[in-house]
């Protein structure tokens, strides 16, 4: 007998709890210290902030969205894999627009930011009470 309910994304929540504070804390950080103290950034003030968060949400945040979309999956119906794959893809191009070189936000860290927001999608999704993903199997007897 197979019987499935709706799984848990209680973990998962708190991880994007945390990251969603560490990304406030490097806007706090970086509008208030001058770039020249920085490193490999330009800009002042609240811009700084917002470019520098935006990378930060590629680089690492884009490999822990992939990480979180990939668990969030098991609780996704089929239909909505599709949305998890793409996001997926998107957050595994992060290497191609990152540059450590530069760390201000530029057009091609839309990519991965989208990868993220479309892993950030999946918890949703995943808690849809219509959504059942965990297996059970009837103790031996």
């Amino acid at each position: 007998m197979l019987v499935r309910e709706r799984g848990g994304q209680g973990e998962a929540l708190t991880v994007w709890a945390v990251w969603l504070v560490t990304l406030v804390e490097v806007l706090v950080t970086y509008s208030r210290i001058p770039a020249a103290q920085l490193h490999n950034v330009t800009g002042h003030g609240i811009s700084l902030g917002l470019s520098r968060a935006a990378v930060r949400r590629n680089w690492p945040l884009a490999l822990v969205a992939l990480l979180l979309a990939l668990v969030a999956m098991r609780s996704l119906p089929p239909r909505a894999w599709w949305g998890a794959a793409i996001a997926l893809v998107l957050c595994a191009s992060m290497p191609l627009f990152v540059s450590q070189s530069h760390l201000n936000a530029r057009w091609g860290n839309a990519v991965p930011a989208l990868g993220v927001a479309l892993a950030l999608w999946t918890i949703p999704s995943a808690l849809y009470p219509g959504v059942k993903s965990v297996t059970y199997f009837p103790p031996d007897e």
